[in-house]
């Protein structure tokens, strides 16, 4: 799990760990490293052993180096500065990281929206195909589950253009398109609407059949049992 810096293995390890990341982009652990100093090679050259150390840090957001002390028997007490050096190429490769994962979760998630997509649009099709077979041998041959797929379809319309607005592609469809295709699409909400509203309509008028054959079949119980 470590790997020595110095020649001599002596001063610096660098150590494997893993930290989280940032809870949207790369909710998981992700693998870096560290590098552990032995103070007492660097500070003491070896001559003894630490048995007391205090670290001191400058506040957060106040410029500065921050103090180390550490007791030793035979030197006594010492008092260092430390702080890190900025290195601008590790910085960039670590912005590189981040960005990279953040664009894969995004890729990631593009990718479950468009199968969701493609499942919406296909059930869309199955339910066009049974307004048409409603169409053909009318709406009260149709099972309760397929009636209930017909009520449902504004809400499919509803989940696929959100799905299409977040995925981008009505915007694209917009640069691509011109004045007509406002005009096509204009047509295409209201030519939805017009068949909710066809659907409602059927609906009540299939209630009202089932209604009406009831009654019917009353009076004619009524009529025999006279």
């Amino acid at each position: 799990l470590f790997r020595s810096l110095d020649p001599d293995g002596a001063s610096a390890s660098t150590l494997r760990a893993w930290v989280a990341g940032a809870p949207d982009s790369c909710p998981e652990l992700a693998e870096t490293s560290v590098v552990a100093l032995d103070l007492e090679r660097i500070l003491l050259k070896g001559s003894a052993q630490i048995d007391a150390l205090e670290l001191h840090s400058p506040p957060a957001g106040q410029p500065g180096s921050g103090l180390l002390a550490i007791h030793a028997v035979g030197p006594g007490v010492g008092i260092f500065r430390w702080g890190l050096e900025a290195n601008p190429d590790l910085a960039q490769l670590r912005a590189i990281r981040e960005q990279r994962v953040a664009e894969q979760a995004h890729q990631r998630q593009q990718e479950r929206q468009r199968l969701q997509l493609q499942r919406l649009q296909q059930r869309l099709q199955e339910t066009e195909k049974l307004e048409q077979r409603a169409k053909d041998i009318g709406l009260e041959a149709l099972t309760a589950e397929e009636q209930a797929k017909l009520q449902r379809r504004s809400q499919v319309e509803l989940e696929i253009e959100r799905l299409r607005s977040e995925l981008g592609l009505d915007a694209a469809d917009q640069d691509l398109g011109s004045e007509g295709d406002e005009a096509e699409r204009d047509q295409a909400v209201a030519a939805a609407k017009q068949r909710r509203e066809k659907e409602r309509s059927q609906k009540r008028h299939h209630e009202e059949k089932r209604a009406l054959q009831k009654e019917r079949q009353k009076n004619r119980d009524r009529k025999f049992s006279d």
